[in-house]
Parts: C-alpha cells; structure tokens; sequence
C-alpha cells in the first residue's frame, strides 16, 4: 500500500515538473456554500456535479454559515479516471489520488481546495459531496498510522484475482483525541452491489449516491464482519469481476455520534480492456464452455437413449473437477496448462467409469456417480444461497457439512433409481445449459460451482465474505433452468414409460445354452408334471 503511494506521488511530481504551464488551462474558481442538512438523516452540507476538463485544475473556496459545524469531508468521486485533489498547498500529507477521495478539514482553518484532472484529452464529469459533522461526532480515520495523510477518510481496497481486501483506518473518539483506545468507536463495514455488467458513468453516479446517508446505507447494503477478531479494521470479500461493488464504513460514538468514511467502488476488472472483466481468457476453457451447452441439453431430453454416453459424461466431470481442484491446490501454474490436465483426466476417468459398466453392469452402481454429482451442486447452492456466518469459515464445518449434503442426495437418489436417474439428468442438464449463457450475459449463478472450487484451491478465501448478489439476469437464468428441469424430466419419463429402466451391458449379452433351446423347442401339449426337466 505504501508502495502504491509513493508510485501516485512520483508521477504528480513529474506531471508537475515537466508539463509546462502553457499546457495548462486557466485555473477555474467556485465557492460553494455550506447549507444546513434538509433532514437529521443526513450528513450532506453541500453535494453537485462539476465538469473539469483535461490537463486542468479548479480551486474551490468554501463559505460556512453553519455555527455547530465541526469540521467537514469533503469528497471527490470520478468514474474510472483518477483525480488528484488537495488541500491550500500541494504536498505529501495534504493530497488524495484516485477515483474516490476525501480530505479532512476542519471549519476553523478556512482551508481551500483544488481538484486537478491529469489525464490527457479526457474531460470528466466529478461529484462532490461536502458532509458537516459537529463535536460530539467521531473523525473517521483520524487514528490513521499507515496513509501519508494524518486523517485518512478513505477506504483501501487491495484486489486479488478471486477476492480483494478492503482496509480502513481506525476513527478517533471525540472524547480520546490521542487515540489511545480507538476500539471505542465502532465501525461497521456496508456493501452494496450494482447492476452486472453495467459500466454506465450514471449508474456508477447513482450508486455512490445512494451510500452517501445513513438510512439509505442501511437500507441498501449489507454489512461486511471483520476478518478476524485481531484484524478488526480489514474486510476481505469475495470478487465478481464485472459487478460494481459500493463500499463505505460507518464509525459510531455515544449514543447520537456517528460519522462516514468516503465511499468506495470497485468492478473488481478493468472495463477499458476488451477482456478485462472476462473469468474466461484462454481458448481450451471457451471451447469447454461452449461444448458445455450441447452436454446440457443432450443430458435433458436424450440421456436414456445414450445410456452409456451419461455415464462417460459424469466420469468425465468427476475427474475434470477432482483433478483441477487437486492440481491447483497443490501447484501455482498456468490456468490452460491447469484445465488440459484436467481434461486429460476426464476423458481417463470416463472411459473407466464407462468400463467399469461394460464389466459388471449394476445399475445402482452405475446411479451413484450421477448422485454424487447432483449432491455436489446442491451443496454448492445451499452455501451460494444461505447467508454468510463465521461458523462455516472454519474449514473442518465446512467441508463436513458439504460431504453430508453429497450423501444425502446420494442416498436419497438411490431409493427410485429410474425416477431419480432422470431427475438428476434434468438439473444437472439443465444448469450445464445456463452456465455457459451466463458467461455471455454477465450473470453470477456461475459463482454457485466457482465458489466452491476457490474454496478448495484458494488459500484466504475461507476468510472471504459471500454475499448473495441476486439480480433480475439471474432470475431469467433461474426460471430458465426451472423450466428446463420440469420439461426435460416429463419428456424423459414419459416417453421411457415401460421401457426397461436401464439398458444391459455388453457383457450380460449371452447365448442361450443348447439344452435350454431345445426345452423351449418342445411342444406344450407333450409335457406334464412328470416330464423330466432336463433330457
């Protein structure tokens, strides 16, 4: 983290000694002035948009009419392009970087803004917010030890490929200004989420906005727990890369006190690459992916037909699952090199699975590998719907209660094996048809066997927190595979109606001893009680 800001500092300083000042617009001034908030709900003494155009800077000059205002913070919110703003001087404890920022002022300073944009050619449309907080209030971030600003308002979000951190400093009791026990202000964590996939400026604008007072927050987020008892200041969540991610802290004190942290935002990607917010890069997964529609719709509506063309596709999908889950947890290498292994394995683990019907023939055998696949996704749904507790985030509960869900539905699918065959090829068909649709459209019911598997490879991510994002693209997707289940098991059914359950293997094809034709060869009439059986 400090690393980074040393890297920000060091590119304003060479923007600051090598652009000329010709290049550089006119400086623009504004004074706004600071009105009592509209309700007690809310904090805002002042927030609107501005448009700051390219290689320019703009000072801002505050006029306060409130007289039980404390000190402010005043916030900077731009989509996608970072802003540098600071404060009377530009130096290293009095400037913010990036495309959420606040700075801390207090009312009797008489401090002045400026907001300068960098970036070359691209006009930005920012919004400010100004939120008056009285004495009694907490100062979020005012223990701060780590930022290079002594009151660091922000939240620090650090992302990872499968989950990210999100850091805040500790608040300063009003009544503790050395900060000896910061652990007297509490600060809660909210998360909201917006829309999939939409990278639209005015969303992004909307969802700020809608984290910036109390009421809203705690009508629209979802509270993040520390991720331990000694890191009471870090969250880690779990990352849908392509689904915006709103998060802001909220630090209470007293009975009347509380205090927000700026909001922060993240689509866990970057939208300006092609496939930037793509989980699927390499062409062997997009292929698999694909193929994965066809194997969908085959195992709904043509399973009993080509018996043994299920039984190589659950083999197959069993090895491919065990060996990436196995080969990821044990070696850190390249996700193509990863998936051809485990499709290699598939295809070995098939074509046993296939033999090993073609020798014995046992139907019930035969069912269970098909059940332990069904018990595999649903015990993957019951930890994507339910909500998020602590209790699960130990590993030996966790996987305990997995495997007890696998056998259940295993031994529950084993007791009508006709029924149950069909009924487990129309869910599991089923959502093989929806997951590839959901790689195209941007929906996350494909996180209900990804979370799983980052569970079992991913080393932190027990430590993650997993909050259901149900969105309408999801419900299409649900009703979709709904549909898909009832439709695929009534056609299955009925049409496989008298027919013998299960096809016999290649090897329980016999001959018929001779003695046994010429038995029934002999006619009806010439035979009675006494007629030996064998001649």
């Amino acid at each position: 983290m400090l690393l980074s800001q040393c890297i920000d500092l060091i590119i304003i300083l060479l923007f600051l000694s090598f652009v000329s000042v010709s290049s550089i617009e006119s400086m623009e001034q504004m004074t706004i002035e600071l009105k009592e908030p509209e309700t007690d709900d809310t904090k805002d003494v002042y927030n609107g948009f501005i448009y700051l155009n390219h290689s320019s800077i703009i000072q801002i000059n505050l006029n306060n009419s409130i007289e039980e205002l404390s000190f402010i913070i005043f916030q900077v919110h731009s989509h996608l392009y970072k802003v540098t703003m600071y404060r009377n001087k530009f130096q290293s404890d009095t400037y913010e970087y990036g495309t959420n920022i606040g700075l801390y002022s207090k009312i009797a300073e008489n401090d002045v803004f400026y907001i300068k944009n960098m970036n070359n050619d691209i006009d930005l449309k920012l919004y400010l917010a100004i939120q008056g907080y009285k004495k009694q209030d907490p100062v979020p971030g005012g223990c701060n030890m780590e930022s290079h600003v002594p009151v660091s308002t922000d939240l620090v979000i650090q992302e990872f490929s499968d989950y990210l951190y999100v850091d805040i400093a500790p608040a300063q009791n009003p009544q503790e200004p050395n900060c000896l026990n910061p652990s007297q202000v509490s600060v809660k964590v909210y998360l909201m989420y917006m829309p999939e996939r939409n990278f639209d400026a005015d969303v992004y604008f909307e969802s700020i906005k809608s984290m910036m007072n109390l009421p809203s927050i705690e009508k629209n987020g979802v509270i993040v727990p520390a991720m331990s008892k000694m890191m009471q200041m870090r969250r880690i969540v779990g990352l849908y890369p392509g689904t915006g991610m709103v998060f802001v802290a909220v630090a209470k004190a007293g009975a009347d006190g509380y205090a927000l942290y700026v909001p922060a935002q993240t689509y866990g990607c970057s939208p300006f690459s092609n496939d930037g917010c793509e989980l699927i890069k390499d062409l062997l997964s997009c292929v698999l992916c694909a193929l994965l529609l066809f194997v969908g719709l085959f195992l709904c509506y043509l399973r009993h037909r080509f018996f043994k063309i299920e039984l190589f596709t659950f083999g197959f999908t069993s090895g491919f699952v065990l060996t990436y889950i196995f080969i990821s947890y044990l070696v850190v290498t390249d996700r193509t090199a990863v998936v051809a292994a485990s499709a290699l394995s598939g295809l070995f683990f098939g074509s046993m699975w296939l033999m090993f019907w073609w020798v014995y023939g046992i139907p019930i055998i035969a069912l269970l590998l098909t059940s332990l696949n069904l018990g595999f996704l649903m015990a993957s749904l019951f930890y994507y719907v339910i909500p998020d507790d602590l209790y699960f985030r130990e590993d030996l509960n966790y996987w305990l209660i997995f495997a007890l869900i696998v056998l259940v539905c295993a031994i529950i699918m084993i007791s009508a094996t006709f029924e149950a065959n069909i009924l487990a090829c129309a869910i599991l068909g089923g959502y093989a048809v929806i997951y590839p649709i959901d790689y195209y459209i941007g929906s996350n019911l494909k996180y209900i066997l990804i979370n799983t598997m980052r569970r079992a490879t991913v080393p932190n991510f027990k430590s993650a927190t997993l909050v259901l994002n149900y969105q309408y693209k999801d419900l299409v997707l649900t009703l979709l595979w709904a549909s898909l289940t009832v439709t695929s098991f009534a056609y299955q059914y009925y049409t496989n109606y008298g027919r013998p359950p299960f096809p016999p293997p290649p090897r329980g094809i016999r001959a018929r001893p001779p003695s046994f034709a010429r038995l029934s060869a002999r006619d009806p009439g010439t035979c009675d009680e006494r007629t030996p059986l064998l001649s």
